[in-house]
């Protein structure tokens, strides 16, 4: 009787002992996934965001103002302009970098900061800024930098699939039976959805954080664009075209302006924003200056001609102001004198288009829409020589 009630025990402890190891595996794996969310969520959110609060942690101290290695810097908010005055140290998060700068200047009509330190100027839109700069705390900025980072996030990766791998491992050694056949066939399920998670970062590190539905717009024929363009805008992404037309600029602007050379890809890319840019209802200073940027950069490549002509006669016959005229017509000038292989005809015809909308809106002679006119009258007689 005694032995029946031991063995009896035994197992009971033995049972305990299995469902408790079960529970402490289940809130590991549990305790590790959301720990890998919360750092993949900071590294494609600049750093920890929770409602209007955000903090980074500084990694690399040469790209902060006045702060150190392994301080964690809190950031606050603006969401105007306005609030932003010389002397303010500014967080900002360009291609994937997080920095901070001291404020020298403000242009608050175009929207741009200006910051010069040991004589380095720096332009920065104020779509690039996450906030000002607050309070900096040591040691535990070194902690959220590292896991919000690439390599954090492959070292938490890596130890969560050591130790799924473990379990399962160390249960079909075990067991030869058909719960260990089923279990190893979940190890090659996980396997391919490791795979396929380093392939879906990969693929986001290569697009430079253009999402599949940014890439659709400035990565086919300029018809097609159009179309994934207004697609865009009707599925209530955007209020307007003019809308989408800007947030998709701006992303372009922001992500190859600081490159000092581009491929192929990236120049087609920003050729393919600035052809399509006569689709817009109006031109403000903020749009007429990222193209200007842009075209300044390099030459277009593969500059649709023929539709940017289309859509440029069709924005003329549009209900638009002196200002917007004014904004078309520096844009077109800057990227006629920048691009002299232009097809000739069509560019005549733009200009011919521009010169008369400027005559019927009857635009004053010392306005200047009109001294761009004249500068294109000049342009025009010298596209005729040539032809």
């Amino acid at each position: 009787m005694s032995d029946s009630n031991t063995s009896v025990k035994n197992i009971e402890q033995g049972a305990k002992r299995v469902t408790a190891g079960k529970i402490v595996n289940i809130v590991t794996i549990i305790a590790l996934f959301l720990v890998l969310i919360f750092c993949y969520y900071g590294m494609f959110s600049s750093g920890l965001a929770m409602g209007s609060a955000r903090a980074v942690g500084v990694i690399d101290a040469g790209n902060f103002y006045g702060a150190s290695f392994g301080d964690m810097i809190t950031i606050e908010k603006v969401s105007d302009i306005k609030t932003i005055e010389i002397g303010d140290v500014v967080v900002y998060h360009l291609n994937g970098e997080v920095g901070s700068v001291k404020v020298s200047l403000v242009d608050y009509d175009k929207k741009i900061i200006y910051s010069k330190e040991d004589n380095v100027q720096r332009t920065l839109a104020f779509e690039l800024i996450l906030g000002k700069q607050k309070a900096q705390v040591p040691v535990l900025g070194a902690i959220i930098g590292f896991f919000v980072s690439p390599a954090g996030v492959t070292v938490l990766s890596a130890v969560l699939l050591a130790y799924l791998y473990f379990l399962t491992f160390s249960r079909i050694n075990k067991e030869e039976t058909e719960k260990g056949k089923q279990l190893a066939k979940q190890l090659k399920a996980e396997k391919e959805e490791n795979k396929i998670r380093r392939r879906l970062l990969e693929n986001f590190r290569r697009t430079e954080g253009f999402s599949a539905e940014d890439s659709n717009i400035i990565d086919g024929s300029m018809g097609d664009n159009l179309i994934e363009l207004v697609s865009y805008t009707s599925n209530g992404a955007q209020k307007s075209v003019t809308d989408t037309y800007s947030y998709i600029l701006e992303k372009v602007h922001r992500t190859y302006m600081t490159k000092q050379r581009l491929s192929k890809r990236e120049r087609t890319r920003v050729s393919n924003v600035i052809e399509m840019f006569p689709i817009v209802e109006k031109v403000d200073d903020g749009m007429a200056f990222r193209l200007v940027d842009l075209i300044l950069h390099e030459q277009v490549l593969e500059f649709d001609v023929v539709g940017f002509e289309k859509l440029c006669l069709k924005f003329f016959s549009k209900n638009i102001t002196k200002q917007d005229l004014s904004n078309f017509g520096s844009v077109l000038y800057v990227l006629i004198q920048k691009n002299k292989k232009m097809k000739i005809s069509s560019i005549l015809r733009i200009v011919g288009a521009y010169c008369d909308k400027v005559k019927s809106m009857n635009i004053e002679k010392d306005s200047e829409a009109f001294e761009i006119a004249e500068k294109l009258k000049d342009v025009y007689l010298d596209k005729r020589r040539q032809k």
